[in-house]
């Protein structure tokens, strides 16, 4: 959900799919909130192994963004 930008109001919906499509997802984290949670831990234990590492490490860097717009913002 993260990784494609998704919003978690849509994980409970994602959840019935998945059980409607015969998927056995188990009965337990199936809440926004828990997707929550385990996107805030993957994160932090991200930061944890590459960027803390990195900033310890005082080497030089640089970070390029694109500001440019995406599809998902264009005007229809």
């Amino acid at each position: 959900m993260a990784k494609h930008h998704w919003l978690f109001l849509q994980y409970e919906e994602l959840i019935q799919l998945q059980q409607i499509n015969g998927l056995d997802i188990g009965s337990s984290l199936h809440s926004r909130t828990t997707a929550t949670r385990m996107v805030n831990v993957i994160a932090n234990e991200i930061r944890k192994r590459l960027i803390t590492p990195l900033v310890q490490s005082e080497s030089k860097f640089t970070i390029m963004t694109n500001e440019l717009p995406t599809l998902s913002s264009k005007c229809k």
